[in-house]
């Protein structure tokens, strides 16, 4: 009954977009989620809620978290389950810089919960953009200064 109550406060918050409530949601569900799982039944939300806690990790850019998260559910959870698939498969991208397939991931959603979260993490995956081309065009007007310098030397 209580976890029952703490996935819709945690749905609610996402509706509301409180990600500060529904950070805190998340954290008392865990308990339900591992310390309870031999006593309780799995929850038919479960996985729902700890994808959207993955997705929210990356849209706050707390890839170090989102890898702890991810190491504590199962193989089979990661690899077979939509929801978590989702957010895993998103940070692969992020990761590698494919963001033409980051901006084209609304095919991966699974969940309406997504869409408050999804408008973060593209706002965000935007500045990875802005950021890259800024450090890209610093890297190439210092390599063609330093080629410039080499090449006057000699």
């Amino acid at each position: 009954m209580c976890r029952d109550v703490l996935e819709i406060g945690a749905n609610l918050s996402i509706a509301l977009k409180d990600v500060d409530a529904f950070e805190r949601y998340i954290s008392q569900l865990k308990t339900y989620y591992t310390d309870y799982a031999s006593s309780l039944p799995e929850s038919a939300y479960q996985y729902e809620m700890l994808g959207l806690n993955l997705l929210c990790l990356l849209a706050k850019n707390k890839i170090a978290d989102f890898h702890i998260e991810m190491e504590k559910l199962a193989v089979e959870a990661i690899q077979n389950n939509p929801y978590v698939r989702c957010p895993v498969r998103l940070e692969q991208f992020i990761m590698e810089g494919r963001y033409n397939k980051v901006s084209n991931w609304s095919v991966l959603v699974i969940s309406e919960n997504v869409t408050h979260i999804r408008r973060v993490t593209l706002q965000i995956l935007h500045s990875f953009k802005t950021k890259n081309n800024y450090f890209s065009e610093q890297c190439l007007t210092q390599i063609i200064i330093n080629y410039s310098i080499f090449s006057n030397r000699f």
